[in-house]
């Protein structure tokens, strides 16, 4: 009720200091931690950004239950909405300044955008879903003749996040 909090066991030196309390933008710091002393610390928290925006399908109609999110799996920082029946979502607590958002659906279609929070106010943001670039063909053998059950691999090579599909 009155914000403290307590570490036990934390190492001496210079250490890392991370807090994200509801729609207040996250907060990060170092303090110096000394052997046998009890260090004090003070977070001051602001108003965190906040994005109201839309979810569209290919086609331009909204999409519902799409996982929109800022910050990645795993990362202390992360922010998750999922869209309304009318494809609408907001994020809150976001930190300040130039992020990316992410969207997927159970389509596996995704979309990306960039957007600048200001602390306290939301900002709108459109997330256009697609499958991206789709390679498309036709297995056949010598004489032309489509091929059934054939294995068909494909990896990203190059520049890029990896990539592999079968």
């Amino acid at each position: 009720e009155e914000g403290r909090f307590l570490a036990v066991g934390v190492p001496t030196g210079t250490q890392p200091i991370q807090v994200r309390a509801g729609d207040f933008a996250p907060w990060s710091g170092r303090c110096e931690v000394a052997a046998g002393l009890r260090v004090p610390v003070r977070v001051p928290l602001s108003a965190g950004g906040i994005c109201a925006g839309i979810v569209f399908d290919p086609d331009g109609a909204p999409v519902a239950g799409a996982a929109v999110r800022f910050g990645d799996p795993g990362e202390f920082v992360q922010v998750l909405a999922r869209s309304a029946a009318d494809g609408t979502f907001t994020l809150r607590g976001l930190p300040i300044g130039e992020l990316e958002l992410a969207a997927s659906d159970g389509e596996k279609r995704k979309a990306k955008a960039r957007i600048t929070t200001v602390a306290g106010k939301p900002v709108p943001c459109e997330l256009h879903l697609s499958h991206g670039l789709v390679l498309k063909g036709i297995v056949v053998d010598e004489g032309g003749a489509p091929m059934a059950q054939s294995d068909v691999q494909a990896a990203a090579e190059g520049a890029g996040g990896r990539w592999v599909a079968s």
